[in-house]
């Protein structure tokens, strides 16, 4: 059908569809041109990113200090040696102040 065949109510229709086109097509563009909102966006972006991280690495050092008291609590002869390492490096340091 050409231009000349068609209802004048079909061209209003095919008019509203361009307009709604043509305002969908303008709001992209000016989305693309506003340079500080998708800046504003890629920062936000990268925070979600950050604090995903920071979470999985909390996550992470918790699951292995639990591990790490548990380890400790079947075997407690380990951090007592340490602890007793630790005793006698301190007596000689004060021991060598006082000599």
């Amino acid at each position: 059908m050409t231009d000349q065949q068609k209802s004048p109510e079909e061209l209003r229709s095919e008019i509203e569809d361009t307009r709604e086109e043509l305002g969908e097509t303008v709001e992209q563009l000016a989305a693309k041109a506003d340079v500080k909102a998708r800046a504003h966006e890629a920062v936000e972006e990268r925070k979600e990113a950050v604090r995903e991280k920071v979470d999985e690495v909390r996550t992470t050092t918790q699951q292995t200090a639990t591990t790490g008291v548990q380890q400790a609590k079947r075997n407690p002869v380990i951090p007592a040696a340490a602890g007793v390492a630790a005793l006698v490096i301190v007596a000689l340091i004060v021991r060598r102040r006082r000599s």
